[in-house]
């Protein structure tokens, strides 16, 4: 494929998770328009699109098939480039979701410089290096963040990750790289800069470097003025370095790491193939605090991997507490990882589990971030799942066992549906193409012939909280932003059609 400056192109974000991935689009984003490529918002305006994909788990990914569906819907023949994770992950079902297009290329994340070949133009990708657009933020705590990609891929070979597949081994940007764009983001006025990788402990291995050139660099850059953050750290290369670490976290110039354990069992961590003792990591974390207990810490832990035990899903709850943010995920097979075990009441059970002990934490209150000035940032307040972790008073009938039950199977009904029709019609212009489960709600992704979306939340008609439609099976809301007025009235058909 070859694709000329001046014409129109489209850039989806196919996903809604990863800061890594939302400064990828970014420096896409910008690389077309140094280029002189024209950017357009709709789909139907576009000659070629170019699709930012995840395929971190099935609701990521799903993202991407709704998307190259809409793509194809709106757009006769439509020329293709899809980009990220899932290009290596699921190649065959993205050939499959490609077929019919006009034209299609793909590049995972260790050839996104083939864009040059396709757009060619003065400017090479490699040389753009942008700041994190809002529009492509990651996750709540990557906006208005200064994003700099420090590296790519990891030298881990976990049992339950599928991005490996396409990050591949490491690749490091020269510290010196790294400190002009921490330079260049202070002259913008971006005093708030996040150090971005797949893994930043094995940032300089290739190289012949380790992690502490990189933060030492970059610690002695920041000077007064900056405030730095990192995401993310992968324990075992961050244990073997840490007592060259702790002097420059404890600096004054780190306001966050990212540090994702999985795990709070040794015998769940060697299952993974993750090769470090959980209280190894617990006990860095506490040093780190003692020392500078500004600098807040997050992390990820997986439950119901393998033929997890209670006691080693209760080990995982006891170990989060030693975070400031942790974040609780329930395992799903993707694409080349290890089988799923156990059942889904076992997992549901957990899932339950973990986001009681994330609202305990929200009601003691959780740690902020502080930034460049003075200033401070809510933290991410992530939760079981991805959802955030709700105030104790925001608690209602949806915290009940039957409530959750009702949540659980009201959204297998629509997920069901979905996997029997694919995204199907409710009227009026509207299609229904995903649900999911939120702490208070069912959540289901519309999207309008015209181009707009929504997102629904539906909850029994008997518990309280305000409505656009109140019905016999549901009481449904717009969760995201209004829709224009002129389609109110069209949204309500779709709304009553789920009743």
């Amino acid at each position: 494929m070859r694709v000329l400056p001046g014409t129109r192109v489209a850039l989806h974000q196919a996903f809604r998770c990863c800061p890594f991935a939302g400064a990828v689009s970014s420096q896409v984003h910008d690389y077309l328009i140094a280029n002189g490529f024209v950017l357009v918002e709709k789909a139907e305006d576009a000659d070629v699109h170019v699709i930012n994909t995840c395929g971190s788990d099935a609701s990521q990914a799903q993202i991407t098939w709704d998307t190259i569906e809409q793509v194809k819907g709106r757009v006769a023949g439509a020329r293709v480039v899809a980009l990220g994770c899932l290009v290596s992950i699921e190649p065959r079902r993205l050939t499959e979701a490609l077929s019919g297009v006009g034209e299609s290329a793909r590049l995972d994340p260790r050839h996104t410089s083939g864009l040059d070949e396709i757009f060619g133009g003065p400017v090479p990708f490699a040389d753009v290096q942008p700041a994190l657009r809002n529009e492509y933020v990651g996750n709540d705590f990557a906006k208005d963040w200064f994003h700099i990609v420090a590296s790519t891929g990891c030298l881990g070979s976990c049992s339950f990750c599928a991005i490996r597949r396409a990050t591949g081994r490491p690749r490091s940007r020269a510290a010196a790289e790294v400190v002009a764009d921490m330079v260049r983001g202070r002259a913008a006025g971006r005093a708030d800069q996040l150090l971005v990788s797949t893994d930043l402990s094995a940032w300089g291995t290739d190289l012949g470097v380790s992690v502490v050139d990189l933060i030492s660099a970059a610690t002695e850059a920041a000077g007064s003025d900056l405030r730095l953050a990192g995401e993310s750290f992968e324990p075992t290369l961050f244990l073997e370095h840490f007592d060259e670490l702790l002097p420059l976290f404890s600096s004054g110039r780190w306001a966050y790491l990212g540090l994702p354990i999985q795990s709070g069992s040794a015998r769940v961590l060697r299952s993974m193939s993750r090769t470090y003792d959980p209280a190894a990591v617990v006990d860095a974390v506490k040093r780190l605090k003692a020392v500078a207990p500004d600098v807040v810490v997050r992390t990820d832990l997986i439950f119901g991997f393998g033929d997890e035990t209670e006691a080693e899903f209760e080990a995982s709850l006891e170990v989060s507490r030693a975070f400031d943010l942790p974040s609780f995920n329930a395992y799903q097979l993707r694409p080349g990882t290890a089988p799923l075990l156990l059942p889904p009441e076992v997992l549901v059970a957990r899932r339950d589990r973990s986001l009681e002990e994330l609202k305990r934490r929200a009601d003691s209150g959780w740690a902020t971030i502080r930034r460049a000035g003075g200033d401070h940032q809510a933290a991410h307040r992530a939760g079981a799942n991805g959802s955030r972790a709700k105030r104790g008073e925001d608690a209602g009938p949806w915290d009940t066992p039957e409530g959750r039950a009702w949540l659980v199977d009201e959204a297998g009904r629509f997920l069901r549906l979905l996997q029997k029709r694919g995204p199907f019609a409710l009227g009026a212009g509207w299609v229904l193409r995903g649900a999911r489960v939120e702490h208070d709600a069912v959540v289901l992704a519309l999207a309008h012939d015209s181009g707009e979306e929504v997102e629904l939340g539906l909850r029994h008609p008997g518990w309280p909280g305000g409505a656009m439609v109140r019905g016999a099976r549901y009481l449904v809301w717009v969760r995201s932003a209004p829709p224009p007025a002129r389609l109110d009235a069209s949204l309500k058909i779709a709304v009553r059609a789920l009743n």
